[in-house]
């Protein structure tokens, strides 16, 4: 059996014959053709690239687009630093596969040249281009972008799963026919149309989008109003800073009787930008006519837009899950100190990442696990795919604790100590020796009496004196 990439691609679709229908294949490997869809159909689900990455966004009491204003939400800096941070962080936990039985045992399975370990070898290392580090980040940002993230399965000649392929989520979209859910994925590559059979695409959502539950929805969709206000608050401070935002200066005649400018409004005007612009700011300018200049700008005390640019920051935050002390943001360093920062990059990767490796787990587990089947499956187990966040440095304080808690129990007996070496990822003994429970050798085990004696009893003042001899000291 060949590793090597099979030469059977997605084939492309036939070029629409007019503007309301077009014929589509389902690419070589079935070779079935789809019955004509729609422009109509075709084109309410299609993003629009008016609209940005984002469906149309508008809040009662406006009239803005937001998501047209906004377009792609990336391209703001304070959602690139929340979203930045868990695309970082998300591939610090590495994927680990399990065989879980029904009393509750879990056999870990290592990476392998043979199903199901193969598929860890692969999230490793996808392709010949891309590794499964980078793979990740660019799906987490495309997930948060448009609440979808797409890879794409390269089989052999023998149909097995060889490569993954990150596909941007701008050029992939779900179409579909009658009662099928979805009936093939359409590539746009520019222009040219590609269609993927289902199983041979892993589509992550993050959520559901209730206009179109075959795709994701990203919680951005709620802060497009925010992204706004930041961005026209950043250009809005740039536009001061290359020219003040407003007329920097008015020039006037200094009397209405005897000078007069007109007609000469343009040729001052230039002489002014000429002598105070650019490198030439401070010069001495000399006027031949009586002339009042106002200075109309604002001091940099007046540009200040720290005050307004917390409040989308402050918002992004909390809808993605990351505060804003750990990504950086001005809102949360004002109130920063070096020992909250350890809990807040505790709470962010809980509340934002752990979340978000679920989902996906659960994806790969849906639409990749049958690819790579488990031949030591039996009726009592089955197969279980996690994202293994011990690893993860963000979780580093967490996992002291966890371990912590396992010491404890096992010097107490409460867990055996299979389960403490499990607990702190120690290997377990195959033989069952560490089937155990440990006891301090200074325990006392006391079996449950039935008469209980209490504290009071065991204070009582005794009968006759303390000090009397005891024995029986008679001659008889």
């Amino acid at each position: 059996m060949s590793d090597k990439p099979s030469r059977m691609r997605p084939r492309p679709l036939v070029q629409r014959e007019d503007v309301h229908t077009y014929r589509v294949g389902i690419g070589t490997l079935v070779g079935e053709r789809v019955s004509a869809i729609t422009s109509g159909i075709r084109a309410r689900f299609t993003r629009n690239t008016l609209t940005g990455y984002l469906p149309t966004v508008m809040y009662a009491g406006s009239s803005i687009n937001f998501s047209a204003a906004v377009g792609n939400p990336m391209n703001n800096s304070a959602v690139v630093a929340v979203v930045g941070w868990i695309a970082r962080n998300f591939p610090d936990a590495p994927l680990m596969l399990a065989r879980v039985f029904e009393d509750g045992r879990r056999v870990p399975i290592g990476p392998a040249k043979t199903s199901p370990g193969r598929l860890l070898r692969l999230m490793e290392k996808p392709n010949r281009a891309w590794s499964g580090v980078l793979m990740w980040m660019a799906t987490v940002a495309d997930l948060y972008a448009s609440g979808n993230g797409y890879w794409v399965k390269v089989r052999n000649d023998a149909g097995r799963v060889i490569e993954f392929w990150w596909m941007p989520e701008q050029m992939m979209e779900p179409r579909w026919q009658g009662d099928d859910f979805i009936t093939y994925y359409e590539q746009n590559v520019d222009g040219q149309l590609y269609a993927w059979r289902p199983e041979d695409v892993i589509h992550y959502r993050l959520g559901l989008d209730p206009n179109n539950p075959r795709k994701g929805l990203s919680p951005l969709r709620s802060l497009m109003r925010e992204i706004y206000t930041d961005n026209e608050a950043s250009a809005f401070t740039a536009a001061l800073l290359k020219n003040l935002g407003v007329p920097g200066v008015i020039i006037a005649p200094a009397n209405t009787v005897g000078a007069t400018i007109r007609g000469k409004a343009s040729v001052i005007k230039e002489q002014f930008k000429d002598t105070f612009g650019g490198d030439n700011r401070g010069e001495p300018m000399v006027l031949t006519a009586p002339t009042d200049v106002k200075v109309l700008s604002f001091s940099p005390e007046q540009m200040e837009m720290r005050d307004l640019r917390k409040l989308p920051e402050e918002r992004i935050s909390a809808v993605v899950g990351v505060a804003a002390i750990v990504a950086g943001l001005g809102a949360g360093l004002d109130r920063s100190t070096f020992s909250n920062f350890g809990e807040a990059r505790k709470a962010a990767y809980q509340e934002a990442i752990i979340p978000l490796q679920r989902l996906v787990a659960a994806d790969i587990e849906v639409q990749t696990l049958d690819d790579f089947p488990d031949l030591e499956e039996t009726d009592d187990s089955m197969l279980d795919v996690a994202f293994d966040w011990r690893k993860a440095s963000a979780m580093s304080e967490a996992i002291n604790e966890v371990h912590k808690r396992a010491l404890e129990a096992s010097r107490t007996a409460l867990i055996t100590r299979a389960q403490f070496l499990r607990e702190t990822d120690r290997p377990v003994a195959d033989d069952g020796s560490d089937d155990v429970y440990v006891y301090p050798n200074n325990f006392l085990i006391v079996p449950k009496a039935k008469d209980v004696v209490t504290s009071a009893q065991l204070i009582a003042p005794q009968t006759g004196p303390s000090n009397a001899p005891q024995g029986d000291f008679t001659n008889g």
